[in-house]
């Protein structure tokens, strides 16, 4: 077993040396009434950035809808979307609680968001129905987004 372990990760060794991809995966919470210090104090976690409702986006001229609070994994070279998933779900698990009860409180979005940017090698866009089962049991919505950079295989 320990043999199999060492070549996968020969494996994936060999294909992240070639592989440019990169994705990004959020959690958000997001409201146009709620500012994000209070959804901070209710849930008891520290975003990793928050969006204000009038922000602009990126460098354009659009404007944010609404705040957000927002977990991020920032983005990484990465070939399987449900690793990023899986470990944001494991970061908010021990305040799953409070979350719920925020959205129901102050009638918050919960959502789960991913962009990939591939150049080369096409990521694993597969979801496990546990993940499904845990976004789901959140009341959150998943959203994906490809972005191709160059050529894919």
């Amino acid at each position: 077993m320990d043999q199999v372990r060492e070549t996968q990760q020969v494996l994936i060794s060999i294909i992240f040396s070639k592989m440019p991809t990169k994705i990004i995966s959020d959690f958000r919470l997001k409201s146009r009434d709620i500012d994000s210090s209070v959804i901070t104090s209710h849930i008891n976690l520290q975003p990793t950035t928050v969006w204000k409702m009038g922000d602009c986006i990126g460098q354009s001229i659009l404007k944010r809808k609404e705040n957000a609070w927002i977990l991020s994994t920032n983005k990484q070279e990465c070939i399987d979307l449900e690793i990023q998933l899986d470990f944001l779900l494991k970061t908010i698990t021990p305040n799953i609680q409070r979350i719920i009860s925020a959205c129901e409180k102050y009638n918050l979005t919960a959502e789960f968001f991913s962009a990939a940017y591939i150049e080369e090698i096409m990521p694993s866009l597969y979801v496990s129905k546990e993940i499904i089962k845990k976004i789901s049991g959140l009341n959150a919505s998943l959203d994906v987004d490809l972005y191709f950079l160059g050529e894919c295989h």
